[in-house]
């Protein structure tokens, strides 16, 4: 559902937005829009000033259009439009006329003026993105005009409301919800299952905390998406909070898997308990995370809906994808460095493992996102979201498998006792004791 107002003045030309709808080799109808306007005040336009223009994803209509919208004249738009309807008033009681080349509805209210007009869509070849713009080829309005377009897919069912990019998204969403809750119950039994000194410090130990808040973030996000998805199912509209929720909470989730990342790779609770320059070193991964955070909320906030498909073809996505990319460099030097300088055979291990581990997370989604100009559109958005959600769950799996598993060097500094701490530089969180010393290391 479409829904917003026309503002006032001459020259109106406005986008308010897309759909896009299934097709039937049958040329069966497989769509249906329904558009709606209501206004306090009976607008002064002449007969067929305003026009609805719908323009298909054909080289020659929407492309060709929006490379010349600014500039091109109310004729050279309807010579591109798919289908145009023009807009046509009474004034002999609180209500319009909507007129087409054929019938037209009348819908009478007593709060004012007000149309609706119906029609189906027949698509034969392909699913199609139609492109919904309002165009004044006069005067324009001289009141603001509050509108809906409700789209639907006919064919589609239960996911009627949705979108052919967004079909499916709901199931997805509840599946990986289950999925991050069955890996939280999975660690935690881990935890449960070891001798109780294992579990003091297991339970105790920042990654171990870190990572349980990166699993709680992300069910959080998939069930606040979930719930979006099915309350858009029923009205066409979802929840804009719970849709921000959801992207709060996978940044917050994406992040701390960056931050473990960064730690481990100063060897930081593995074979070394401080580091030089913490200060510096701890203020950039909150600038380049805040940053990274900013970028991917201005993307989901700013998506140009003419022209992209999903976040990362926006620039605020673009940006956060070369931040991405700063944080992998970032990481692969330090992690190097550290992994030169270590002199234990079971450390240096532990760092080549993980280093690859991490580097196949983070190549997911950039390649995903280059291979996605390889599909069709329709595809695009939901490939990179199960490829973006399947690539966390998976990282965030194997660095609890690799930093928990028996044998992993945290695993080798245990059994402790329950007063072991974590410092970090000049901050103590406790004296560290360590059973089998720290000269294994």
């Amino acid at each position: 559902m479409l829904a917003g107002e026309l503002p006032q003045g001459p020259s109106l030309q406005e986008y308010v937005g897309k759909f896009c709808f299934d097709f039937s080799p049958a040329h069966a109808p497989v769509g249906l829009i329904e558009l709606n306007t209501f206004s306090g005040v009976i607008p002064e336009s002449e007969p067929s000033d305003l026009y609805l223009m719908m323009f298909d994803d054909g080289d020659q209509q929407w492309k060709t259009a929006r490379r010349t919208w600014r500039s091109s004249s109310c004729d050279e738009k309807k010579k591109l439009a798919s289908y145009v309807h023009g807009f046509g008033f009474t004034t002999d009681g609180p209500y319009w006329n909507f007129t087409t080349d054929g019938p037209y509805w009348k819908r009478k209210r007593t709060d004012g003026p007000y149309w609706n007009y119906t029609t189906d869509l027949h698509e034969g070849i392909r699913p199609r993105w139609w492109h919904y713009t309002v165009v004044s080829c006069g005067k324009g309005l001289t009141s603001p005009l509050r509108y809906s377009i409700h789209s639907q897919n006919s064919l589609r069912g239960w996911q009627s409301e949705f979108s052919m990019d967004h079909q499916g998204m709901l199931p997805l969403h509840v599946i990986c919800s289950v999925l991050f809750l069955v890996a939280i119950l999975t660690n935690v039994c881990w935890i449960r299952c070891r001798p109780v000194p294992l579990q003091q410090g297991l339970a105790e130990h920042p990654y171990f905390k870190i990572m349980m808040l990166a699993y709680a973030a992300s069910t959080v996000s998939c069930l606040a998406k979930a719930a979006h998805y099915g309350k858009f199912m029923q009205d066409g509209y979802g929840s804009n909070r719970l849709r921000l929720l959801g992207v709060v909470s996978a940044i917050v989730a994406n992040s701390t898997i960056f931050i473990i990342a960064m730690m481990v790779s100063k060897g930081w609770a593995i074979g070394n308990f401080s580091f030089s320059n913490r200060s510096i070193f701890l203020s950039l991964i909150a600038i380049m995370g805040s940053l990274s955070a900013i970028c991917e909320l201005y993307a989901e906030a700013n998506l140009d809906e003419s022209t992209t498909v999903y976040s990362y073809q926006s620039p605020g996505g673009v940006a956060a994808c070369v931040l991405k990319i700063f944080f992998f460099c970032w990481f692969s030097h330090e992690i190097k460095g550290t992994h030169d300088e270590e002199m234990d055979r079971k450390p240096k291990q532990f760092y080549k493992v993980f280093g690859l581990a991490f580097s196949i997370w983070f190549a997911s989604v950039p390649i995903t996102v280059l291979l996605a100009y390889m599909l069709n559109p329709w595809d695009q958005f939901k490939i990179v979201t199960a490829v973006e959600l399947v690539g966390r769950l998976s990282g965030q799996v194997l660095i609890s498998f690799l930093l928990l598993v028996p044998g992993s060097p945290l695993a080798a500094q245990l059994p402790v006792t329950a007063a072991r701490r974590y410092p970090v530089g000049d901050y103590d969180f406790g004296e560290l004791t360590n059973s089998l010393g720290k000269d294994n290391y």
